[in-house]
C-alpha cells in the first residue's frame, strides 16, 4: 500500500517535537502522528504528555478497526468530532475506551498521493477546536508530509546511485561494494564464498545484426533468469556491457556449478537467440585467503577477469 521510505532519527525528533508543541498550545492530553504498515495502522511518534494512553509501536489492524483514522485515511480529508459520546457514528469508538473522546485528525500522504497516516490530537473532554488551531494542524501535516517527500527523493536517488539503469540490478559500484563486504565475512567467519563472472557470448554481434534494442532485451531476460534462481543471501550485478558478477555466500564450487547448470537450462528453455554465456568462477576458501589475495580478487572482478582460474562452462 505504501512506499518504503528511511525516517532518519533527526526527522522523528522534529516530528515528535511539532506533538509536545501541539498539546502545549491546544491545550489536549494527546498528539500522534500514525503510519500505515502493512495491515496495521501504527503509532509512529507520541506526545509525552500526562494522560496520553497511547505509546509509540502501539498497532492495530487497518481495515474495519473503527479508529477516528481509518476514516480519516479512507476518505482523504480532516475529521473533526467534538465529542464522539453525543455522535451516534462515533459512540463506540474503540478510543472511547481510553477516554479519548474529541479527535482532530488529518491525513498525511506520500508524493504520489498514496496514504502514509495520520496527525492527529485526541482529548479527554469536548473540543471544538478553532480555525486558528485548525489551520495549525494542516500548518504542520504540510511541514510533516514536505519532510516525507524529500525523504523519498533522497532514497530514490541513494537507489539510482547504486543501480543499473537498464536491468535494475546493483550496478558496478554497488556490486564491488558488495563483493568487498562478503569477502571480509567470509574470512571472518571462515566460510566458503563463490564469486562467478559471467560474459554473454558474441554479445557484440547480436548488437550489430539486430541493435542494441534487442541487445537490452537480452541483458533484460538474462537477469530475470539469475534474479530467479538466486537465494535471498545472494547478490549479482552488472559491471558494465555483457558483463555480470554473481556472489553467493557459503557455496562450494559444486554449488556454483550447480547454480550455472539451472541458469543454462533456462536460458536454453526461454529460446531467445544467442542466449549463451560463459563463467569464470572464483572459490574463496578460508582462513588460507590473504588480505593480498582479496585485492586480487577485487581486482580481477573490477576488470572481469580471472585468467588463472577462468573456465568455460557448457550445461
Amino acid at each position: 500500500m505504501n512506499i518504503d521510505i528511511d525516517i532518519e532519527i533527526e526527522t522523528l525528533n522534529e516530528w515528535q517535537s511539532i506533538l509536545e508543541l501541539l498539546c502545549q498550545l491546544i491545550n489536549v492530553p494527546t498528539a500522534l502522528i500514525m503510519k500505515l504498515e502493512d495491515k496495521y495502522i501504527k503509532v509512529l511518534a507520541s506526545s509525552k504528555t500526562e494522560g496520553n494512553p497511547y505509546k509509540i509501536g502501539d498497532k492495530e489492524v487497518f481495515e474495519n478497526s473503527g479508529l477516528y483514522c481509518e476514516t480519516v485515511i479512507k476518505t482523504k480529508k480532516p475529521l473533526l468530532i467534538p465529542n464522539a459520546l453525543k455522535d451516534p457514528v462515533w459512540k463506540d469508538n474503540p478510543d472511547i475506551s481510553l477516554n479519548m473522546i474529541s479527535y482532530l485528525g488529518y491525513p498525511v500522504f506520500y508524493p504520489d498521493g498514496k496514504p502514509f497516516g495520520t496527525i492527529c490530537l485526541l482529548d479527554n473532554k469536548t473540543n471544538y477546536y478553532s480555525k486558528v488551531f485548525m489551520d495549525l494542524m494542516e500548518k504542520f501535516r504540510n511541514f510533516i508530509q514536505n519532510n516525507i517527500r524529500l525523504m523519498h527523493l533522497k532514497n530514490e536517488m541513494e537507489k539510482l546511485a547504486i543501480t543499473d539503469s537498464l536491468t535494475l540490478i546493483n550496478n558496478r559500484r554497488k556490486i564491488l561494494e558488495l563483493l568487498n563486504n562478503e569477502i571480509e565475512r567470509s574470512l571472518r567467519f571462515q566460510q566458503k564464498l563463490s564469486v562467478l563472472m559471467l560474459d554473454i557470448d558474441d554479445f557484440k554481434a547480436v548488437n550489430d545484426t539486430y541493435g542494441h534494442q534487442a541487445g537490452d532485451i537480452i541483458l533484460k531476460e538474462f537477469v530475470k533468469v539469475l534474479n530467479y534462481e538466486k537465494r535471498q543471501i545472494d547478490h549479482i550485478g552488472r559491471l558494465g556491457g555483457d558483463e555480470f558478477i554473481v556472489i553467493l555466500p557459503g557455496t562450494s564450487r559444486n554449488g556454483s556449478e550447480n547454480f550455472i547448470k539451472r541458469i543454462y537450462s533456462k536460458c536454453k528453455n526461454k529460446k531467445i537467440p544467442k542466449l549463451n554465456f560463459s563463467t569464470g568462477i572464483r572459490i574463496i576458501n578460508n582462513p588460507k585467503e590473504s588480505k593480498m589475495e582479496v585485492d586480487m580478487i577485487l581486482a580481477e572482478a573490477d576488470k572481469a577477469l580471472y585468467p588463472d582460474i577462468a573456465e568455460k562452462f557448457r550445461a
